[in-house]
């Protein structure tokens, strides 16, 4: 009879060792699975870097062609003194989206000039534009003299 009180411990032993593999088996597959997850948003988050350098090098191939067109179509205005190939760079091109566009010629070229860097007004224009403040020195002379006629 003492058989009786052999089997109940050597029954809870066999049960121990059994729920000990599973815990091990579960506390495996949960790792992996965590392992998985991470591996997952890993490479999520590869893809979207990737895409978003993609899409960069496109924007900055378009403005870049943009820009090479537009020096082409306003010859009479715009030159640039750095005869190399026009690159944009993103970060140049983001602070040029930053900013605010001016409203004064001037201004507007040194605008330009952070994504066109050496852009300057042609000779022509630069000649044209001391042409029209000379004609406005004159017409606000003329001015002076019609109020003083008239005055």
């Amino acid at each position: 009879m003492w058989w009786f009180l052999v089997v109940p411990v050597i029954g809870a032993v066999a049960a121990a060792l059994t729920s000990s593999d599973d815990e091990e088996k579960e506390e495996a597959e949960r790792r992996a699975r965590i392992q998985a997850r991470e591996a997952e948003a890993q490479a999520i988050a590869r893809r979207k870097q990737a895409d978003l350098e993609k899409r960069k090098a496109q924007l900055v191939a378009d403005v870049d062609g943009q820009l090479n067109d537009l020096f082409a179509t306003h010859p009479a205005v715009l030159d640039r003194t750095d005869q190399g190939a026009l690159h944009v760079s993103f970060d140049s091109l983001r602070t040029f989206a930053i900013k605010k566009v001016p409203s004064k010629p001037k201004t507007m070229l040194k605008h330009l000039e952070a994504i066109a860097p050496g852009a300057t007004f042609s000779p022509i224009w630069t000649k044209h534009a001391v042409q029209a403040h000379a004609l406005q020195k004159e017409i606000t002379g003329l001015q002076r003299l019609k109020e003083e006629l008239l005055g």
